[in-house]
């Protein structure tokens, strides 16, 4: 089963701005990532499934590290 390990960085983490759902960078990559998939004959998008962590901006990295690392 092929793993996908990226990660999405919040714009002005360091200032604490908010943002809605659509606007976030995570939102953003995932929508990124579901026009690539429907750009190809297969697989096609309901073939995959998705999971990701919300983390504090301080994990992130780590996190992609390990999950890479594996």
């Amino acid at each position: 089963m092929p793993i996908y390990a990226g990660k999405a960085n919040l714009k002005g983490a360091r200032t604490a701005r908010s943002s809605t759902v659509r606007q976030t960078p995570l939102y953003s990559r995932l929508r990124e990532h579901a026009r690539s998939i429907t750009e190809v004959r297969t697989p096609q998008l309901p073939d995959f499934t998705c999971k990701f962590p919300v983390l504090d901006q301080v994990w992130v990295s780590l996190g992609e590290q390990l999950l890479i690392r594996g």
